[in-house]
C-alpha cells in the first residue's frame, strides 16, 4: 500500500513513509484512497467511521468525503504514525499523495537550489492530477489583527533630570529668590547674636578683678 519513496512537490524533499506535511516545507498533503473494487454502502460507512474516531472527531465527513472521493482526515498521520489501520479495508489499493500548487514558494526553493538561474514562470498546475481536487479543504483561519503595540518608557531619559513648563519657569524662580532672601536673612541674624554674645563674654572677663 507505501511507496517506497514519496517528493514534495514544493521543495523537492525525499521522504519514505506518509506524513501530514513536508517534514522541510511545512506543505500540507492530502492522502487520496485509490479503490481497489467499488465500495458497498456498510464498507463506505465503517472507513467513515473508523476516520471520525482516530482523530477524534476533529475532522468531518465532509472532508474525508470530497469531490465524491474517500481521503484520510489530513492529520492522520498524527493520530496513526504508522497507519496500520488501513491495513483492516481490504479494498484500499493505494494512497496517493496530492498537493495543491504554490509558485511562489516553489519558486523560493529552485532558487535555494539554483541561485546562479534566473527563476522560471510559474506553470499552469495540471488540474488532472488533482481528480477534481481543485479546493482547499482546511479551513483557513484568518489572522487576528496586530495588538497596538504598548508604549514602553524611554530607558535612556530615566536617568535625566524633567524638564519644567515654561509656564512654571517663573513662579519657581521667584520662590527660590525667596529662601535664598530668608536664609540670608537668618544666616545674619545668626552672625548678629554671636558677635553680641562675644561682646558680652568681652565686658565680663573685663569686669572680672
Amino acid at each position: 500500500m507505501f511507496e517506497l519513496e514519496y517528493q514534495c512537490d514544493i521543495c523537492q524533499h525525499f521522504f519514505d513513509h506518509p506524513v501530514d506535511a513536508c517534514p522541510l516545507c511545512g506543505e500540507p498533503f492530502y492522502w487520496l484512497v485509490v479503490l481497489a473494487n467499488d465500495l458497498q454502502d456498510s464498507q463506505r460507512t465503517a472507513f467513515l467511521q473508523m476516520m471520525e474516531d482516530i482523530v477524534e472527531g476533529n475532522v468531518g465527513r465532509d472532508f474525508i468525503t470530497h469531490g465524491e472521493n474517500l481521503w484520510l482526515p489530513h492529520n492522520f498521520w498524527q493520530y496513526s504514525p504508522d497507519g496500520s489501520i488501513l491495513n483492516t479495508f481490504a479494498w484500499i489499493k493505494n494512497i496517493r499523495l496530492i498537493q495543491h500548487d504554490n509558485p511562489q514558494k516553489r519558486q523560493f526553493f529552485d532558487r535555494q537550489e539554483n541561485p546562479t538561474q534566473p527563476s522560471s514562470q510559474p506553470q499552469q498546475e495540471d488540474e488532472s492530477d488533482n481528480e477534481g481536487f481543485d479546493t482547499q479543504p482546511i479551513p483557513i483561519v484568518q489572522p487576528e489583527p496586530p495588538q497596538p503595540a504598548r508604549s514602553l518608557p524611554n530607558i535612556a531619559r530615566l536617568g535625566q533630570p524633567t524638564k519644567l513648563p515654561s509656564e512654571l519657569i517663573a513662579p519657581v524662580a521667584i520662590a527660590l529668590l525667596f529662601v535664598f532672601l530668608a536664609a540670608s536673612f537668618f544666616t545674619l541674624c545668626a552672625q548678629r547674636n554671636i558677635h553680641l554674645i562675644q561682646r558680652a563674654q568681652q565686658y565680663e572677663q573685663q569686669l572680672l578683678p
